[in-house]
């Protein structure tokens, strides 16, 4: 049995105190998708298998999506307290977007464009990891799940929300992305 322990700091009190949130499910095994991110009073919480919102600092949280069957959520991200994509695989990728602050999710249909000419190998091509600038720009880090080969990766590119993406570097490894303004970083790149 896995469980989170979730804390939160008052700074004037100097204390750390447990939140409980009922109904949290931690997926076994997910636990590297886990991650926990504050905008001010705004923040979320990507367990693997669900996502919860809150808008009071983590007082109080709020179920807001769960991960579709037999999928887990690899990636989540929000550009403000209303607007998010969130990301969830195991066999297809699935791309979720929110424009009221997680209150509702629709599913996004994207396209990954191939610039290289270098065959990649036989296998899943899984929406991992992703970054947003703003509603429109992003980056996102797809894998080749060629089970039980590892296949590379691919990061690319969006402009127009998560529904296009366009291929700018290819890695043998598991890339990591990160992004905080206009500021992003990747490791281990290496397109030859």
């Amino acid at each position: 049995l896995l469980s989170i322990a979730l804390l939160a700091y008052a700074s004037e009190e100097l204390l750390w105190t447990p939140v409980n949130i009922p109904g949290l499910k931690v997926a076994e095994g997910g636990t590297l998708n886990l991650g926990l991110w504050f905008y001010g009073g705004f923040g979320w919480l990507n367990t693997g298998w669900q996502l919860w919102i809150t808008h009071d600092a983590g007082r109080s949280w709020t179920l807001s999506l769960t991960a579709p069957e037999h999928r887990l959520f690899y990636d989540s991200d929000f550009i403000n307290a209303s607007e998010g994509w969130a990301v969830a695989g195991i066999g297809p990728s699935f791309l979720f977007h929110t424009q009221d602050g997680g209150k509702t999710w629709q599913p996004v249909e994207f396209k990954l464009t191939q610039t290289s000419d270098k065959p990649l190998l036989p296998g899943n091509l899984l929406l991992v990891r992703i970054y947003f600038k703003d509603s429109r720009h992003g980056l996102g880090t797809f894998v080749i799940d060629s089970f039980p080969q590892w296949g590379g990766s691919i990061v690319a590119r969006t402009e127009d929300g998560g529904q296009q993406w366009r291929e700018i570097a290819r890695n043998s490894s598991f890339p990591q992305l990160f992004g905080f303004g206009d500021q992003v970083w990747i490791d281990s790149i290496y397109s030859p």
